[in-house]
């Protein structure tokens, strides 16, 4: 069916879809949208209102008036060195921490040391030195703790037989010192000496200067085993930045805080290279547009990557604000560039536009705007926030942290896995992997199964068996009678893994009863055959992540006491990470360094943890 009054035909098919064709094949007439009452037009324009509006002229040029200041190096209780923190990416300087000094480090440290003499003596030379230094500085391979070492009590002959049992289980290391024991010495010995001594040659300077960059000798511990997290101050200009909620992985500008600075540092600040400059930048603006935003131009076709937020479900407010800005205020927002430097703080003063029009528009900065501005109105956008007052504005800049794109991860040398146990009402600190001194890793939970079950071996020699009794009648019968065991056996308290380590809820004083977790331990029986008794010893951690330091005066044992925010064992479980990472800095300059990361947990626990059992008697 044909229109002759319109240019275009309509036909219809038998699945009665409609299609239309215009007359000429030619279809450049139809998209020029041609108006022929330009009149009405412009009368339906007043109508609705759209001669209301502003003089909209497009932004050809801005120039920018920006503040920069560098950062400073990191500190933990305020103070500053005044360096410059742009040479050097930030994790390491906040991660790193000092190597435990095992005898792979013994060995290796040594070895360097021999291939730097190798340079500087002759073969004779350098047998008579090593065997010098073989005497001198011995190397010993025994490394790594065990559950019952630094008892308070005297050791007995059992207790010794478990810690060699213990002992022997890292087999790593026995094959280790094997091969290096009497061909070796130890090399973290001589950088001691060399330290306390001094120096004498100049390979002796190079050797120590090699092993404080490799081995991680830092000046300044930033984690905090109470928060798990690290914890350090910057300062920039008359302001200071704190980056107290950092658990290790990456770090942006988000993850620091305003802080307050001291009057000494603003004055120190104001007087050194790190004082704030002020610069100007000039650019075209340019649309501001995202991955997945619909084009602006109108018979533009757009692929299948626009989304604009699932309009299916209204009541998310984030989709309502990203559909309302891609569909009204898109065009509204522009964006120049600004070339900063790595470890910038950079505040931007005011902007002075000009558009299509010739006109010319300056935008102050809200802090330093003549206007009063109330606080229902002050919104701001990538910005530090006060880290006592979330609420209020104060800074007004964005901070280009030195951090690092990415890092090479090893696998973990040491983890633990802080789990809630609802049975027992506490939380536990469950070893899964310590080091065994030679560059691996032994499973400690294996590790403890196996003194476990040693103990329990020399724990059943006190089982007494039942006493059998012959007897003869005067008929001549023999009668065999066996005493009667036990129909139950009563436990006061069951037993838990070697590697599970607990931590109690303990009221700090003066702190509002606030409560927090502390470690704590737990005994366990060890039978000796030899004086037909047995003694409870305390089970300690393994790892460096939970042990604490041990110091002896007086014959006593002083242990350094362990304590956890209760807030950070979260309900699915905590766990801490120690391991390697490498990265590469701009400057093709590689750092290295091990470090510790706190990450999510996927698991409850329940120890088994009972008292006063009655179990079936032993078979």
């Amino acid at each position: 069916m044909a229109n002759q009054n319109n240019n275009s035909k309509v036909t219809t098919s038998q699945s009665t879809r409609l299609e239309t064709r215009t007359r000429d094949g030619n279809i450049t007439d139809s998209l020029r949208f041609r108006v022929h009452d330009a009149l009405w037009l412009l009368t339906r324009q007043w109508q609705l209102g759209e001669f209301k509006g502003n003089d909209a002229g497009t932004a050809v040029a801005v120039k920018c008036s920006a503040c920069q200041t560098k950062m400073s190096n990191p500190v933990k209780d305020g103070g500053d060195t005044g360096e410059d923190l742009c040479q050097y990416p930030i994790e390491p300087q906040i991660e790193e921490l000092r190597h435990d000094m095992t005898p792979m480090v013994s060995v290796e440290s040594a070895m360097h040391y021999m291939a730097i003499l190798k340079k500087r003596m002759c073969k004779e030379e350098l047998a008579k030195k090593l065997r010098e230094l073989k005497t001198r500085y011995p190397l010993n391979c025994e490394y790594g703790a065990t559950s019952f070492d630094n008892q308070p009590t005297e050791c007995t002959s059992a207790l010794k037989d478990i810690v060699d049992y213990s002992k022997k289980q890292n087999t790593q290391l026995g094959y280790f010192a094997k091969a290096f024991s009497g061909k070796a010495f130890d090399g973290v010995k001589l950088f001691k000496d060399l330290t306390v001594h001094g120096c004498i040659n100049d390979y002796d300077e190079e050797y120590v200067k090699w092993f404080r960059k490799n081995y991680g000798i830092v000046h300044q511990n930033y984690w905090d085993t109470k928060s798990m997290r690290y914890g350090c101050s910057f300062n920039i200009g008359n302001n200071s930045l704190k980056c107290k909620d950092y658990a290790g992985g990456r770090l942006s500008w988000y993850s620091f805080d305003e802080a307050d600075a001291k009057d000494d540092t603003v004055k120190k600040e104001a007087d050194n290279k790190l004082a704030p400059k002020e610069h100007e930048f000039y650019g075209i603006p340019t649309l501001a547009t995202y991955s997945g935003a619909p084009n602006k131009r109108l018979w533009e076709f757009e692929d299948h990557m626009v989304y604009m937020g699932d309009s299916k479900d209204m009541q998310s407010q984030g989709n309502i604000v990203m559909m309302q800005y891609v569909t009204m205020y898109s065009n509204d927002w522009m964006i120049i560039p600004l070339t900063v430097e790595v470890g910038d703080y950079i505040e931007v003063k005011e902007l002075t536009v000009w558009d299509t029009f010739g006109f010319k528009n300056t935008i102050k900065n809200q802090k330093s705007s003549q206007q009063g501005v109330m606080d229902d109105v002050k919104w701001q956008m990538f910005t530090h926030t006060p880290a006592s007052n979330v609420s209020k504005l104060d800074m007004n800049g964005l901070l280009l942290p030195p951090v690092l794109p990415s890092t090479v991860e090893s696998d973990a040398v040491e983890e633990v896995m802080f789990v809630r146990d609802e049975m027992a009402n506490m939380v536990w600190g469950v070893e899964t992997k310590v080091q065994d001194g030679c560059g691996g890793v032994m499973d400690a939970a294996k590790l403890a199964n196996n003194i476990a079950s040693k103990i329990d071996d020399e724990n059943e020699r006190r089982q007494t068996p039942g006493k059998v009794t012959v007897s003869q009648s005067p008929v001549g019968d023999v009668k065999v009678e066996r005493t009667k065991k036990s129909d139950f056996r009563y436990v006061l308290r069951t037993d838990v893994p070697l590697n599970w380590i607990p931590f109690l809820p303990e009221q700090l004083p003066g702190q509002n009863k606030e409560t927090i977790l502390r470690r704590g331990k737990m005994p366990f029986y060890i039978y000796d055959e030899a004086i037909k008794n047995g003694e409870y010893y305390a089970v300690r951690p393994i790892s460096n992540l939970l042990n604490g330091v041990y110091t002896s005066v007086s014959g006593k044992i002083k242990e350094k006491p362990m304590y956890i925010a209760e807030e950070e064992i979260l309900q699915t479980g905590t766990r801490l990470i120690k391991n390697y990472q490498r990265a590469r800095w701009f400057n093709g300059k590689s750092f290295n360094w091990l470090g510790i990361e706190k990450r999510l947990g996927n698991m409850q626990a329940n120890s088994g943890l009972a008292f006063d059992k009655l179990l079936d008697p032993v078979k």
